[in-house]
């Protein structure tokens, strides 16, 4: 089964700084996932301001779930025989509606793409710096 899972990113109003996240959907009180059980937001406080996101149901080569508004290292390569055409470039993960698939993975999708090419470096929340 498919693994259903959304991180609430909770902005403090007073301040309109990041606070913490929260994960929800197809997991159970541990955290783990559970297709018997949907977990969704408790209550919602008037002290913050959430943003959505959906887990992308890929995992980068360290394992870490990789969700919308992540910011990946992707390591690519132009395949340039007996050319040293590495790269890398930091992406934010969003999701293309008219794709209906997340990015940047449906726009490499032309290509043969190993999520060993992808780390989780951080998130836009609390490192826009990165992009």
């Amino acid at each position: 089964m498919r693994e259903i899972k959304f991180r609430s990113a909770h902005y403090n109003l007073d301040y309109d700084t990041f606070s913490h996240f929260s994960y929800w959907g197809l997991i159970n009180h541990k955290g783990k996932f559970d297709n018997t059980c949907f977990s969704s937001p408790t209550h919602s406080s008037s002290n913050y301001r959430k943003v959505e996101e959906q887990y992308t149901r890929l995992k980068d080569k360290n394992g870490f779930e990789i969700y919308e508004g992540d910011i990946v290292k992707y390591y690519g390569d132009y395949g340039a025989e007996g050319v040293d055409s590495s790269f890398t470039k930091n992406i934010e993960v969003t999701y293309d509606s008219r794709l209906a698939a997340f990015e940047p993975f449906a726009e490499l999708s032309f290509q043969i793409v190993d999520i060993e090419s992808f780390e989780v470096i951080g998130n836009i929340h609390e490192n826009k710096d990165l992009l």
